[in-house]
């Protein structure tokens, strides 16, 4: 039985473990395509809105190239891009490859000369082709910093400048000085960085980090060989230079990358790659750590109650096994005395015989009572019989069924001591109460050594009724007296449950003990 239960329960567990990975799944894989569609529909948007037209390109030089694929980075990426990798480049004729997307600053140049309608930050081609990339300058710091702001104002430079970057020299900011990478090409001749601030004009600096964190900067690094694997192979194969070759929706890794070229030869483009699976199981990471939880808490749940039916069944058994025991001990002994009778009737002598008579009677009785017995405790099993409580006096019910009893117990010489007379009333089904008292005493009496008792106690609104004799179990002869009292005890226990009575037994102090308890009225 134990391994059928065991087997029950790993079956029971692993199909909710099926259920909530296949519940799981479906949930996260309908959540990533509703992901990688939106995503990617993002990331077109945002290309077909900021990169340059063909026609645009074609009237760029290589410095405006630059500048407006440098725009293409700072635009609305940061806020809308989250969790997307990015890469830009710029190929120049001469084979020059600059990096446009690792971060970096632009400078912008503010006065009364400027038309202060533009949006410096917010610049576009037409813009670029109207002369106010003029007022930008690129440069880069040569370590990672973090500012309170991505727009700061009122600092200073030293070094060089062209007329697209800041060259090497230092920024001064709030008192803090922070070293300026060389950008490694000239756009123009160099000239003193001082000279864009002539006449005091104003300035501030836009900030633009497009990896906030080591998962952005992983995604950025991932764009990279991703954008470099495709356009060498661009390349090498020109004829697959088309916009959807250069497209993938998948729910693993999207990507979208744009390409585009000036007559003299030189190169933009830009990708964005993404991975939509990736995204939704870190964006429900706390989803998923509640539902596995909640996962382990019903496979407790169900192992607890699945062990809960295994020990009530368990019990049954037990209590079946007691009973079949019980009733092979209850009928044994009237019937062998039955039997002997009518073995030996005629070589008893006839003065003997009325008193023979009495003692088979007897035992005949107690196997009818036996058996009447079995039937109440089987309709009770059976939910048939209807509890009908009354109130009545407990004591006097132990004193009124103790007078059948008392003839065994002055036949076994016992010392028998009951209850004061004293009236405790309790609320119970008198008939099924006279049964269950009646197996209390017949057993208290029958397995006594030398002395039984009954006491009756009240502990606030309960009255406890104990049972008790100087029974011990026997070690030499292996014979468990607790648990060998015949079938009355397993008809009390159900008549208890019955009424809801707390119950029970126990050997105390080489003491057999039972009792229950009861409301009082």
């Amino acid at each position: 039985m134990k391994k059928h239960f065991i087997a029950t329960t790993v079956i029971i567990d692993t199909l909710i473990l099926i259920l909530f990975i296949l519940g799981t799944g479906i949930f996260t894989y309908f959540r990533a395509i509703s992901e990688m569609k939106s995503r990617y529909q993002l990331m077109k948007n945002q290309v077909e809105f900021s990169f340059p037209s063909q026609h645009s390109l074609s009237e760029l030089s290589d410095r405006e190239l630059i500048l407006h694929s440098y725009h293409l980075s700072w635009g609305e990426l940061r806020y809308n891009l989250e969790e997307t990798g990015f890469y830009g480049f710029v190929k120049l004729a001469d084979g020059t490859i600059i990096d446009t997307s690792s971060d970096y600053c632009v400078v912008e140049i503010l006065g009364d000369s400027i038309d202060d309608s533009v949006d410096y930050v917010d610049v576009d081609v037409d813009h670029i082709t109207n002369g106010h990339e003029a007022y930008l300058r690129i440069f880069a710091l040569n370590e990672d910093v973090s500012f309170d702001s991505d727009l700061i104002f009122d600092m200073t430079f030293t070094g060089e400048c062209d007329d697209t970057f800041i060259h090497s020299g230092t920024m001064t900011y709030m008192g803090n000085t922070y070293e300026l990478k060389d950008i490694g090409y000239d756009s123009s001749e160099r000239v003193p960085v001082s000279t864009l601030f002539e006449n005091n004009v104003e300035s501030r600096v836009v900030i633009v980090n497009l990896a906030s964190n080591e998962y952005g900067e992983k995604l950025n690094n991932e764009a990279k060989d991703l954008c470099e694997n495709i356009y060498n192979e661009v390349e090498q194969n020109y004829h697959i230079a088309n916009q959807d070759d250069l497209v993938k929706e998948d729910i693993l890794t999207s990507y979208y990358m744009v390409l585009g070229a000036t007559p003299n030869g030189a190169v933009t483009g830009l990708i964005y790659v993404f991975h939509p699976l990736e995204t939704v199981l870190r964006s429900n990471i706390v989803l998923y750590i509640v539902l596995f939880i909640i996962l382990l808490l019903v496979e407790a749940f169900v192992i607890y109650m699945m062990r809960k039916s295994y020990l009530v069944r368990q019990e049954q058994e037990m209590r079946s096994r007691r009973l079949r025991r019980g009733i092979a001990h209850e009928l044994k002994t009237p019937l062998a005395i039955a039997k002997l009778y009518m073995e030996n009737q005629e070589y008893i002598d006839e003065t003997e015989r009325p008193d023979y008579s009495r003692k088979v009677n007897r035992e005949l009785e107690d196997m009818t009572g036996l058996i009447d017995a079995l039937l109440e405790m089987d309709k009770i099993d059976s939910g048939k019989v209807m509890l009908k409580p009354e109130e009545f006096d407990i004591n006097a019910m132990i004193k009124s069924v103790y007078a059948h009893v008392k003839p065994l117990a002055d036949e076994r010489g016992l010392e028998v001591m009951l209850p004061e007379d004293k009236e405790y009333l309790v609320k119970a089904d008198i008939k099924f109460m006279r049964i269950a008292i009646g197996n209390y005493l017949t057993n208290m009496v029958k397995y006594a050594d030398k002395e039984a008792k009954v006491s009756i106690n009240i502990h606030g609104n309960v009255v406890r009724v104990v049972f008790e004799n100087d029974s011990k179990n026997d070690k030499k002869s292996g014979i468990d007296k607790l648990n060998s009292n015949g079938m009355g005890v397993e008809i009390n226990e159900n008549i208890m449950r019955f009424h809801s009575f707390k119950h029970g037994s126990g050997m105390y102090y080489n003491k057999t003990r039972f009792w229950f308890e009861a409301e009082k009225v």
